[in-house]
């Protein structure tokens, strides 16, 4: 296993050996803690605030049901496609660094989708601010899994899945409020403050660090073959009410898609330095976790998407109201996430904490 190392200092390993405010702040765990707690917050948030602004998007931009589903997936596509890419970026280059430019990245991009006063407009940044999701996210596990002793990462990890919780739980009635108050760009706009305080707060007590990993290449083609496979099946899974279940064209793609995706799995196994160490799955608990999280979250967004539409273009609720209706959802989460203390398997790499 690769060994990782932590610069306190955020710019010299030498650094770290002289006694400083700065120095001391950079080698506290909880404030670690803290800082990736801000950035996960504004991602799980505005994962769910969306969804509440969906029917509103769709009567300003004049945008058909499918548009609408391409804001969702686009983002999804592109978390998906960037995030195990994320992980293994700030493996190597410092998890710290690849924390900050998500941070900046998503916020800059949220404030894009509520600037660009097209339906094309909001799906490419949607997907722009996927990328920097992709970015942050696996980073933010990274961090603690470098700072936290192997006693309390558990813990860590718990917390970090109650700050997820909470902030998906409040998504209904915030985005709700801004949307009915304010207008539905402002569930975008929020993102910007969060960001700045985000930032301002990390770049202060986040140590840097990483693996020493040596001059790893970076399996480019392993990334590719993982966003073409998700793209396409992702496409017959959208495009199946519109061409047809039963049609060429859905099943056609639905099986490309996941040809792509088992010559990845394939490809991974023979690659020196893989994208994805398929080894991980050795692990049953790990396996078991990734196909129980994987069905959730695809259960759960694509409920939630037609159960805001239904709830405010069929039934007349307001987005508050509807908020409020589907409150149940997010509460669910809230109570089952102080269970969440993963234990990945100590051959692991820190990025792959994600799916533990």
């Amino acid at each position: 296993m690769p060994s990782t190392t932590v610069d306190h200092s955020g710019v010299s390993v030498h650094a770290a050996a002289r006694p400083s405010a700065t120095g001391r702040f950079r080698s506290n765990p909880w404030l670690t803690l803290c800082a990736v707690a801000f950035g996960l917050f504004m991602v799980q948030l505005d994962a769910s605030v969306v969804a509440i602004a969906n029917p509103e998007i769709g009567r300003d931009l004049q945008a058909s049901t499918a548009d609408l589903q391409w804001v969702t997936n686009s983002y999804l596509l592109a978390l998906a496609a960037t995030l195990i890419l994320g992980g293994k970026l700030g493996d190597r280059f410092g998890r710290r660094t690849f924390y900050l430019i998500g941070v900046v990245g998503f916020a800059v991009s949220s404030v894009a989708i509520g600037l660009s006063g097209s339906i094309t407009g909001v799906i490419a940044f949607r997907a722009l601010q996927g990328v920097f999701g992709g970015l942050l996210m696996p980073n933010t596990l990274g961090l603690l899994r470098a700072v936290f002793p192997p006693k309390k990462f558990g813990m860590a990890v718990g917390i970090w899945a109650m700050v997820s919780a909470v902030s998906t739980a409040l998504g209904p009635i915030v985005g709700g409020l801004l949307v009915e108050h304010v207008d539905w760009e402002s569930v975008f706009y929020i993102n910007l403050p969060i960001g700045v305080v985000a930032f301002a707060f990390s770049a202060l007590v986040l140590p840097q660090s990483r693996n020493s990993t040596g001059h790893h290449r970076f399996d480019v083609p392993g990334v590719l073959l993982l966003a073409v496979g998700l793209i396409v099946l992702v496409l017959g899974v959208v495009k199946g009410e519109t061409w047809g279940w039963a049609s060429a064209g859905t099943w056609g793609a639905l099986l490309a898609g996941l040809l792509v995706l088992a010559v990845f799995g394939w490809y991974e196994t023979r690659v020196e330095h893989p994208l994805l160490p398929m080894r991980l799955f050795r692990s049953r608990s790990l396996t078991v976790g990734a196909v129980i999280t994987a069905l959730n979250f695809f259960v759960l967004l694509g409920a939630i998407f037609f159960i805001m539409l239904y709830l405010q273009n069929v039934r007349g609720y307001t987005p508050v109201e509807a908020g409020v209706r589907t409150l149940p959802l997010s509460l669910a989460s809230l109570v089952a996430s102080p269970s969440a203390r993963p234990s990945p398997p100590a051959s692991a790499p820190a990025s792959a904490c994600r799916w533990a």
